[in-house]
């Protein structure tokens, strides 16, 4: 059996509860609301911007605690 570690958090542009794997924070991964179809890019809070460039274009960057 695998263990996920959930992280739930809001979207910072219509307020939708979403939950996402901890590796995808980790992994910096781009996550879409399901209501507003904002790109939402995940960072684990504190963490230096990764060298992958910019989020892409409309995203909002979330840090989400560890």
């Amino acid at each position: 059996m695998k263990w996920y570690a959930i992280k739930r958090f809001g979207c910072p542009r219509c307020g939708q509860k979403l939950a996402v794997d901890g590796a995808q924070v980790l992994r910096g991964d781009v996550v879409t609301c399901q209501d507003c179809n904002q790109d939402i890019r995940l960072r684990q809070r504190g963490a230096e911007p990764g060298a992958s460039g910019s989020p892409p274009r409309d995203a909002v960057v979330v840090e989400i605690r560890a």
